[in-house]
């Protein structure tokens, strides 16, 4: 990995352990003369200063083992560019998307860039290549960790080389669900398939407990207007995750009805989270269904959603109750 200014790149390489020491070379992409550093290198990360402006360079390096014999030269990296004196330094990549597991950001274009490469990092970590060649503004890095900080930066390449890497963005942090959600819920969901899913999965969006049974009239009128509304919210780009509380007396008609949604669900086998739910959420099992809406941080929005007209516009009022709650926190 590499970056740099008009006078200088840093450059970095595996490391081989404490115990081994390096010699690193470089030259100008069009000279066959090789310089060598004066002295042995003990780190896998150098910063080679007094380099021309605007010049691509290559480097390569070897391994001094324990005995003191050098092993062979690497292959000379890509070349690596030093940026133009007063090269203009791209800004910082901005948030633009979030969830439990992800995080999306954007920046402004480069002017000359083909492409760009992204970095990120934990907080009190080392920079990890992000991704590579890409061409457009916009970078989704997944697989991240639930509640975990993340620092990014960007650079252009162009058709003399690579860019400098931008200043650090702020931090930006993934989603983790409520306390109060773990509380009543557990650790775990299952998905419309039956799968086992993380309940970190519903973070960040507005939660409907739904209280049903399958055999229940009011809840077989009710259900399809509720896939509807989730569908319909969706083709207008806002989340809603719905968590059914199932009253069903088996585990087949609890099956069949989960499967006919796109909604998780309380585990079947798991009577003491779904008695406290009905607990807390006073639901009487004589008066089905019932749908309660929380906010992301679970502050209660709607007690009785199930009377409510399910629209784009219902919702949008939810969401405005939800900034409410977490301007005044």
């Amino acid at each position: 990995r590499v970056h740099g200014g008009p006078d200088w790149i840093a450059v970095e390489w595996a490391n081989m352990g404490q115990s081994f020491s390096y010699d690193l070379q470089w030259k100008e992409v069009n000279s066959s003369d090789w310089c060598t550093a004066s002295n042995p290198v003990s780190t896998n990360i150098v910063k080679k200063k007094n380099l021309l402006p605007s010049t691509s360079y290559v480097f390569r390096v070897r391994v001094r083992n324990e005995s003191g014999g050098w092993g062979p030269l690497s292959d000379p990296s890509q070349p690596l560019s030093t940026t133009a004196e007063g090269a203009l330094r791209m800004d910082p990549p901005r948030l633009c998307g979030m969830s439990h597991d992800y995080l999306t950001i954007e920046w402004n274009a480069f002017e000359g860039a083909i492409s760009y490469d992204v970095e990120f990092k934990a907080e009190n970590s080392s920079w990890t290549s992000g991704g590579e060649n890409i061409s457009g503004t916009l970078f989704k890095k997944k697989h991240l960790s639930p509640g975990q900080a993340y620092h990014f930066r960007v650079r252009p390449k162009t058709a003399s080389g690579l860019g400098a890497w931008s200043p650090s963005s702020d931090a930006f942090t993934t989603l983790i669900t409520a306390p109060v959600f773990r509380e009543l819920f557990g650790n775990e969901l299952v998905d419309f398939k039956g799968n086992e899913v993380d309940l970190d999965e519903i973070a960040g969006n507005l939660i409907g407990i739904y209280f049903c049974a399958r055999h229940h009239a009011s809840c077989q009128l009710f259900t399809p207007q509720l896939i509807q509304f989730y569908f319909t919210l969706q083709a207008a780009g806002k989340d809603f995750r719905v968590v059914i509380v199932s009253l069903d007396e088996d585990e087949h008609s609890f099956d069949a009805h989960l499967h006919s949604t796109p909604f998780y669900a309380v585990p079947f086998n798991d009577q003491a989270a779904r008695a406290r739910l009905m607990t807390a959420c006073s639901v009487d099992r004589r008066i089905l269904p019932r749908l309660l809406v929380f906010s992301p941080t679970g502050e209660l929005l709607d007690k009785s959603a199930t009377s409510a007209v399910l629209s784009v516009k219902t919702f949008e009022k939810w969401e405005q109750q939800a900034h409410q709650h977490t301007t005044a926190s």
